[in-house]
């Protein structure tokens, strides 16, 4: 996260901002939720509602679900550049203090480390980046099947913007977030908000 971050330009056809990801400028795919939707992801099934069965399984999944620890990497040399452990994910906004030479790397290699206790159809990660709470970027990351009780590792790279684009370190400090939600299809398992500080 936090390497192709740039200045918000006019339209134009998207490009690449992830290995097998695209990069999305202007568009959201998750619609605005409420504070209520947000916690119980009750958008994904309808205005309708669903069966109180399918919210039970969905329940369970949340509470079985969880983020072990997470790194990144400069994917050209493979050090280690940031990192972090035992993850809170009971935290509606959370910070991270990233090193500022992350935004001098080409590529970086994240690596995901998480836990589920239930079966998991499609697991998905959206990932959107705000800018002083303009929407610049989205980037869209996909794991699929998930075993009931494993704990897994999930790696993405991510490539950089052109340097002439990125905006500079000493503005983007406290002023980038990152909204983090994974999915098990169209439901919400979990949503997190990460404020980003260069270090």
């Amino acid at each position: 996260f936090l390497l192709s971050v740039q200045w918000p330009a006019s339209p134009a056809p998207p490009s690449p901002a992830a290995k097998g990801s695209p990069l999305v400028r202007g568009e959201v795919l998750a619609q605005p939720r409420t504070a209520y939707q947000a916690r119980t992801g009750m958008e994904a099934y309808g205005a309708g509602g669903a069966a109180s069965a399918d919210l039970a399984r969905l329940e369970t999944i949340r509470q079985g679900f969880r983020i072990n620890g997470m790194n990144m990497r400069d994917a050209m040399t493979g050090k280690v550049l940031w990192e972090q452990n035992n993850w809170d994910i009971t935290r509606d906004e959370t910070e991270a203090q990233v090193p500022r030479e992350i935004l001098k790397c080409r590529q970086v290699s994240r690596e995901i480390n998480f836990s589920s206790q239930e079966v998991m159809q499609g697991l998905r990660l959206v990932q959107t980046v705000f800018y002083k709470g303009e929407h610049l970027e989205e980037w869209n990351f996909s794991f699929g099947f998930v075993i009931p009780n494993s704990t897994n590792t999930w790696q993405q790279t991510i490539e950089a913007a052109e340097e002439e684009e990125m905006i500079p370190a000493e503005l983007l400090s406290g002023n980038i977030v990152m909204d983090t939600t994974f999915y098990d299809g169209d439901a919400m398992i979990l949503s997190q908000r990460v404020r980003i500080f260069y270090v």
